[in-house]
């Protein structure tokens, strides 16, 4: 017995000790498939069993198995990866994207997480990830080529200028545009108050409320593109809504995590005006005397003889070689250079999170002088205790600027110097002769030219915004499925911007007694939301999920405008300078809404979905105060219901929606109405030292508003499919969409008895219509390289229906060029901007047809033949392309972004001056030819190249001159590597990512000869391009680390 009893102790020993040997230590690291990021949190089972462990920061794991083990590896948005551990003691695991994961839950209306098969209508989600390598100053303007129905345009207003940004189309006349932008649930405000002015007073575009945003603060950004996406935001959605979702700290289990990104950037021109370099400056094929040189006609044109080095005596007097000055424009810009740095500290656990982060964001553009810096500070923390989660953010921004590009014409604006000066005229020249005697010196005598390096010295301008945005929200979950939130934001800024003018230069027609000008912006815009959430499934085949709420917004601006209109001493500029005191008025406006809203979305069988949602608001700017905005959203995962192979298609649905949305008007725009003068005019133009001057305040014109006006009404529908293939491996989202927006808020003339020159009415309607494709694929799927494609296509067609027919209106001016070459019109009938003026009337073979006559001193005067107000063209492009590609291959990703605007017009004044005035290359190319040829009483003869530019400058004929706005642009490109942990962890570093980064890197085609097509003069001024500064293409690094 005792024998028996020892031999079964021993077995069992020597079994413990063979089992014991049987296990073993396995140690290993998980990453992201492609880029190499450490994977923390990342659940790791001994398969079969409850045994495992998780990842931690640096997805590092240590598990004991016994041999012949499985270990599954799963995270949520990854694929699970199962691996048998044989005698291995060493694991590099990597854990593909699961697309059909990721894109379960996007972010919708009054920041709801929705799973996306359930959703009845149109969101692009864009990762903040996406935009933080190859970013732009304004986070905005990294979406471009990136999200359908989506047009960006950017204006020349460089590093901190606004954007033009339209989803779907334009839908009203006379009010913007533009989407409404949601930060962390709350509204912000986006004003650009009296950006830049019109074209004769070009003005600074001092930037817009999105362009403040840190980039690298950006967890996700989606696009509600349809009324049906936005119904909830009532008479603000008519635009359409971008959320933007910020980070907040994670938990790490108490750990802190450290997080830097970098940017080095340099910036030159994309493309210049294509100038010739042949005939230099004069007129009649002679070099002009020296007491000639400068007169306006001489100095302007380059209707000179061909430069070949003869001597002559040049602008400052001195004797110099009359020949060609290639790169004299060139040479006026610097390399720019952007420098965009952040830091983000973040940590938490299962009760409590924050992340603070600082960014700087530092340019030196490549106008000389100009520079643009903000900084920011970002704090969010959250805190759950029993019932109640508390969430709250703080940001501070500070935004300053100094010598922002002037646009169009006025006289700070260089590129409007450029376009009026001789091909012969020395960048240097200019540069070391800004002054003669004291007193202004530039190579022309025009009053309306500055010489571009005094500009910058002596009239420089300057701003500084300060700007508080945050939110404090208090949830409280009160039951099982139901919760109550509290939450109110705050976006308050102040905005100071000084501009200036020299005292007694030459060339200051504008202000001959100098100026120093302040606008000082007061704005305040608060929202307070109260909402209960309710989500109950009450049986496996149908649930529920409602939201019942209220929200009470405020704004409040207050303008102040302050004006010295003389100074007493040059180049001092405070208004204890000011030669008779200051002028002073302000402007303060108030608009409350007050609104109700609810939504309720059910499901069944997870296989079909209805939402429905109602909104009612109260708005103080209408005397009718109540409107009401309701939609309907239905969509049917039909590939739950079939019994196919998942490998070959594996998800389907079908959606449809139709809602109803508002404008809302200004405040105290159903008051009588007066213009008011903003600038010194002479008989219609800037005032200057001569001629009868129309003072600064004076009443212009009267408008009487009607007292029932309502908000414009958008109506819309549409229809839509995602379907998945292959795994998941290819992705069609396909929508088709139809809306009218009515009840438009246009002037209708009144006749001069009337005592008022308008009435403001509610009166016409405009359609959009148009499909939206968007085509995912992972084209490549091959060991560690991955090539994923992501295609999107816009096509929008626009049509104004109507618009007053009952009073004889069927068109509104929109916009208008300087001199009216041409203008902007919404005409019924016709597509959204159309673009009017006189047109040459040409023979069968295509040539001018011309009057000659004999002038009083015997020479032939040609004049061209032309109609009036023909349709020239329309600024609305026929469809948008954006391709973007990713390469990853172990430790290596490249991304690369094509975008692409097709079709749509817009008159280019740039090239029409250059062209009157002998600049442009084709002038070159037609004088070498012996003319232009013209027909002139059914002959056909060439004439001078002057004499037929200057005839067509007289007339004001610029039909030539509107062209094909279409572009195709190498966006964005950016190529990293991330550096391998076993080398960064040495220096305490567990992730270092170094990447070269390119934007608007080339222009691989365009309709417009010598300029960018993005141009705009501002982001309200449509369809014409002024003597736009160049946009840029940059350039540079960007560095990622992670502590």
């Amino acid at each position: 017995m005792k024998f028996r009893l020892l031999t079964l102790v021993i077995s069992l020993l020597l079994m413990t000790n063979f089992l014991q040997a049987q296990e073993s230590l396995v140690k290993g690291t998980v990453s992201e498939n492609g880029t190499g990021e450490p994977l923390p949190g990342v659940n790791v089972l001994i398969k079969g069993t409850s045994v495992g462990t998780t990842t931690d920061f640096n997805g590092e794991f240590s598990l004991t198995v016994g041999e012949g083990s499985t270990l599954s590896f799963s995270y949520i948005g990854y694929k699970t990866q199962d691996v048998e551990v044989g005698t291995q003691t060493s694991f590099d695991i990597s854990l593909e994207v699961d697309a059909e994961q990721l894109e379960e839950v996007v972010v919708t209306a009054f920041g709801m997480e929705r799973e996306s098969k359930a959703l009845g209508y149109a969101v692009q989600e864009v990762k903040g990830d996406d935009l933080a390598v190859a970013k732009e100053p304004s986070v905005i303007n990294g979406l471009s080529g990136k999200v359908s129905g989506v047009q960006i345009t950017k204006t020349a207003g460089g590093a901190g200028g606004s954007s033009r940004v339209v989803i779907r189309g334009n839908n009203s006349l006379t009010g913007s545009n533009q989407p409404l932008y949601i930060v962390d649930g709350v509204p912000i405000d986006n004003s650009s108050f009296y950006n830049t002015g019109s074209y004769w007073d070009g003005g600074v575009d001092y930037g817009d409320g999105i362009g403040d945003i840190n980039p690298d603060d950006i967890e996700s950004l989606s696009v509600l593109k349809g009324p049906a996406a936005a119904a909830l935001y009532g008479s603000r959605a008519a635009g359409g809504v971008i959320l933007i979702t910020t980070k907040k700290g994670k938990n790490r289990n108490g750990k802190l995590t450290v997080e830097y990104n970098g940017n080095f950037t340099f910036e030159n021109p994309l493309v210049l005006p294509n100038f010739q370099n042949e005939y230099g400056l004069g007129r009649d094929g002679v070099i002009p005397a020296a007491e000639e040189i400068r007169s306006q006609q001489n100095s302007q044109s380059s209707w000179g003889p061909r430069m070949q080095g003869q001597t002559y005596t040049d602008w400052t007097g001195n004797e110099s070689q009359y020949t060609a000055q290639p790169d004299n424009v060139k040479d006026f810009f610097n390399t720019g250079t952007t420098m965009m740095n952040s830091i983000a500290v973040g940590g938490g656990d299962e009760k409590a999170n924050f992340r603070l982060s600082y960014a700087n964001l530092k340019n030196e553009g490549m106008v000389p002088t100009s520079t643009f810096e903000r900084n920011s500070v970002g704090l969010r923390g959250s805190m759950k205790k029993g019932i109640l989660t508390v969430d709250s953010k703080v940001n501070y921004f500070n935004v300053k600027g100094y010598n922002r590009a002037y646009m169009a014409e006025t006289m700070e604006n260089p590129m409007f110097t450029f376009i009026n000066m001789g091909r012969s005229v020395r960048t240097q020249d200019l540069k070391n002769n800004t002054m003669r005697d004291g007193e202004h010196f530039n190579f022309s005598n025009n009053q309306f030219l500055m010489n571009p390096y005094y500009a910058l010295e002596k009239a420089p301008n300057w701003d500084e915004k300060n700007r508080v945005l945050g939110f404090v929200s208090a949830k409280f979950d009160i039951m099982e499925g139901l919760s109550f939130q509290a939450r109110t934001g705050l976006d308050h800024w102040t905005h100071d911007r000084f501009r200036t003018s020299p005292k007694g230069a030459e060339g200051t027609v504008y202000r001959p007694a100098g100026r120093l000008e302040k606008d000082a912006f007061n704005v305040t815009e608060q929202n307070t939301d109260f909402i209960f959430n309710f989500k109950k499934d009450f049986s496996s085949d149908l649930s529920l999920s409602a939201i019942a709420g209220a929200n009470f917004l405020h704004q409040n601006v207050v303008y102040t405008n302050t004006l010295a209109g003389a100074l007493v001493e040059r180049d001092w500029y405070s208004f204890n300078n000011a030669d008779g005191g200051t002028a002073t008025r302000e402007n303060i406006t108030e608009k409350k809404v007050h609104s109700v809203f609810g939504s309720a979305n059910i499901g069944y069988k997870n296989v079909l979905f209805l939402d429905l949602t109602a909104r009612n608001d109260w708005s103080s700017a209408l005397p009718n105060q109540s409107f009401f905005y309701p939609s309907v959203t239905g969509a049917f995962a039909f590939s739950e219901l079939l019994d196919v192979d998942e490998s070959i298609f594996t998800f389907g649905k079908v959606r449809a929606s139709w809602a109803k949305v508002g404008k809302d008007t200004d405040p105290y725009s159903t008051s009588l109405a007066y213009s008011i003068i903003t600038q010194d005019v002479i008989n219609g133009q800037p005032a200057g030292a001569i001629g009868t001057i129309t003072n600064r305040g004076d009443i212009t014109s009267v408008s009487v508003i009607d007292p029932n006006l309502l908000p414009e009404i958008t109506t819309s529908w549409e229809i839509g499919a995602d379907l998945k293939f292959l795994n998941n491996r290819i992705g069609l989202d396909v929508t088709y969409y139809s809306g009218i927006s009515e009840n438009q808020v246009i002037p209708v003339p009144l006749p001069n008895t009337a005592g008022a020159q308008s009435i403001v009415v509610n009166q016409g309607s405009m359609k959009n219509s148009g499909i939206e494709l968007m085509l995912t694929a992972n084209a490549i799927q091959k060991g560690s390289f991955n090539w994923d494609i992501t295609a999107n296509f816009t096509k929008n067609t626009n049509e104004l229906v109507s618009l007053y027919e009952e009073v004889g209106l069927d068109e509104l001016l929109l916009n208008q060029s300087a001199r009216g070459e041409v203008r902007i019109l919404a005409q019924t009938g016709k597509p959204y901007g159309q673009i009017v003026g006189r047109q040459l009337v040409r023979d069968a073979s295509g040539n001018p047809q011309f009057n000659a006559e004999t002038g009083e001193d015997g020479l032939t005067v040609y004049t061209p033949q032309f109609e009036e107000d023909k349709e020239l063209g329309n600024i609305t492009p026929d469809f948008m392309l954006g391709l973007s590609n990713r390469f990853s291959y172990k430790n290596f990703v490249m991304n690369v972004v094509l975008d692409a605007k097709i079709g749509g017009d817009m008159f280019s004044y740039t090239n029409y001056n250059l062209h009157r005035n002998g600049h442009h290359q084709t002038t070159a190319d037609q004088r070498n030819a012996g003319g232009v040829n013209v027909s002139v009483d059914g002959s056909v003869q060439k004439i001078d190249t002057q004499a037929y530019y200057d005839a067509i400058g007289n007339s004001a004929v610029a039909d030539a001159f509107v062209q094909d706005a279409s572009y195709v642009k190498l966006r964005e490109v950016s190529f990293g590597y991330k550096l391998p942990t076993s080398l960064t962890q040495k220096v305490y570093i567990q992730g270092a990512t170094i990447s070269f980064i390119g934007r608007n890197l080339a222009l691989l085609y365009s309709g417009v000869d010598g300029i960018d097509p993005e141009s705009l003069v501002s982001r309200g001024m449509l369809g014409i391009e002024y003597a736009a500064i160049p946009s840029s293409a940059s350039y540079g690094f960007n560095l990622n680390l992670k502590f």
